[in-house]
């Protein structure tokens, strides 16, 4: 994120704990197309990576390089899947070929290690002023956390759907 140089933030190897615990709701299916359309909501992710920050705001110059770890809450997301049909051992799978994630966070929590080259003091003023000012980063973390979901949803899905075949899932009615 570059928003002049005022403030310039890049997050990277984010990995994400805490999907699996996902509520579905408004769920729309087309079996003719294996398309699916429903929203999630997430009550807490966790994540952890790396970041590198610099923020320049009024006397207050907040620079830092390092690991990165947080909470978001109350996150709902609209999910897209796209799945194809294959055949295994004479029967017909099917499988995601492409997920969408789009998410909109309600609340986040950041700790950056390392501020300030580590000072414990000036650190803790700087994790005070992000968490504090927490929609900047959480619009952008969206990004990297919607291409982690996709990820991880989609090789969960794929896992399940390897289970079962097309018959077993929609008998013919």
């Amino acid at each position: 994120m570059d928003r002049g140089s005022e403030f310039k933030a890049t997050f990277s190897e984010l990995l994400v704990s805490g999907p699996s615990k996902f509520q579905v709701d408004n769920l729309k299916v087309n079996i003719d197309k294996l398309t699916f359309d429903f929203n999630i909501y997430l009550p807490k992710l966790s994540f952890r990576g790396k970041y590198d920050l610099k923020i320049r705001l009024l006397l207050l110059n907040i620079a830092g390089v390092g690991d990165l770890k947080g909470v978001l809450e109350n996150s709902r997301a609209r999910v897209k899947l796209y799945c194809e049909r294959y055949d295994r051992d004479g029967q017909q799978y099917m499988r995601v070929k492409r997920l969408a994630v789009k998410i909109q966070i309600e609340k986040g929590q950041f700790d950056m290690k390392d501020l300030f080259n580590g000072d414990p003091v000036l650190s803790q003023v700087g994790n005070q002023f992000i968490n504090d000012n927490s929609r900047l980063f959480l619009d952008e973390l969206t990004p990297g956390l919607e291409r982690s979901l996709s990820e991880t949803f989609k090789n969960t899905a794929n896992e399940i759907l390897q289970l079962a075949t097309l018959d077993d899932m929609f008998p013919a009615a």
